[in-house]
């Protein structure tokens, strides 16, 4: 599992990327999202998970993955107007893998 040092520099490099950017990317600032909370800084990105204001264990964190999927399960992949509902779900699962990754 990453540190919190870690953690916070990729915090700061996608941050630097979402705010120079015209559009900004919506999933980036949902991967930023899930990396404040995996390190104490943000409230819960899942509504189920009240956990907020610690760092998150590594059980934690596989738990919210697991939590992420089944929640899909429950919403339809696209809205009524053709938005994908799934894109920020899928960036925070990827996010929330690669803080999990030992490489």
């Amino acid at each position: 599992m990453k540190d919190s040092g870690y953690i916070e520099r990729k915090i700061d490099r996608l941050a630097d990327a979402y705010y120079e950017n015209e559009k900004p990317d919506p999933r980036v600032h949902a991967q930023i999202e899930a990396l404040e909370w995996v390190i104490g800084q943000h409230d819960s990105v899942i509504d189920d998970m009240e956990i907020s204001g610690r760092p998150l264990t590594e059980d934690e964190i596989k738990q919210a993955i697991v939590m992420h999927c089944k929640s899909k399960t429950k919403l339809p992949e696209y809205s009524v107007f053709g938005d994908n509902n799934w894109r920020n779900i899928d960036a925070q699962i990827d996010i929330l893998n690669w803080v999990l990754e030992t490489k």
